[in-house]
């Protein structure tokens, strides 16, 4: 199997950081399987990742999850297919893992007079925050705030949570995870009603000449189909293709 490389080392990062934060996030960990479950009963909050096929550690992992989960691998592998369909995942999504090297990312923000960037700071900014993030994803408020709100009462400086606004409206919503020289766009959402606006490129272009002071080199995600165009926009290259299969137990 092809490694998953820059997908895999950031994923594994972002996970082992949450689980040191303790409830409501737990790990287990083993021979090259990660499990971390936040106990939200979706799929896309609960997460099992896989670095290669060489592990036997399947079914324990399959039994630490108690809700939903999402397993991510290459795409196309017939090896973990098969495993996730003899255990009863179902097909989710194809995604792209994607790249960008900062160092040569040129980039600079428009000028708009209308569109502000704003650092999460306090109770009131992460609850716009949270309020975009639901309303961009479609998905319940409580799912985004017992996730994400955790988070930042960590204050753990790892996570930078942003929000764009548009006419003094908060109209996108950003969160990076930053491991210096590496980071990761863990989240981002545009309100339906702001979308196509170039709201989302505004935003990640001043996030990323200011991470990029910060000794940040480079840059991952893992894109959606919607996603991918705006990330070639900004210069990202694509790494790889993935498979996302979830499980929801009876």
């Amino acid at each position: 199997m092809t490694s998953l490389s820059n997908f895999t080392h950031s994923s594994f990062l972002i996970y082992q950081e949450l689980a040191k934060l303790g409830p409501p996030f737990f790990s287990y960990n083993n021979n090259g399987i990660l499990a971390l479950r936040s106990g939200i009963k979706n799929p896309y909050f609960n997460f099992l990742l896989i670095k290669d096929e060489n592990t036997h550690f399947w079914n324990k992992a399959i039994h630490f999850f108690d809700c939903p989960f999402e397993c991510t691998f290459e795409r196309n592998n017939r090896f973990f297919i098969k495993i996730c369909e003899s255990l009863g995942l179902t097909f989710g999504e194809n995604t792209t893992s994607m790249e960008l090297c900062l160092e040569t990312f040129h980039l600079q923000p428009a000028i708009d007079q209308n569109i502000s960037i704003q650092h999460v700071k306090n109770e009131a900014d992460i609850r716009q925050w949270i309020n975009i993030t639901a309303l961009g994803f479609r998905l319940s408020k409580s799912y985004i705030k017992d996730f994400f709100y955790p988070i930042f009462k960590s204050h753990n400086k790892k996570f930078k949570f942003s929000i764009c606004f548009f006419n003094q409206v908060p109209s996108t919503a950003s969160l990076f995870f930053l491991d210096p020289p590496y980071s990761t766009i863990f989240s981002l959402a545009t309100r339906p009603q702001f979308r196509n606006q170039g709201l989302a490129h505004k935003l990640l272009t001043e996030e990323f000449i200011s991470i990029r002071n910060k000794g940040i080199l480079n840059c991952t995600v893992q894109a959606s189909s919607q996603g991918n165009t705006l990330y070639k926009k900004l210069g990202f290259q694509e790494n790889q293709e993935l498979s996302t299969y979830i499980l929801m137990p009876i």
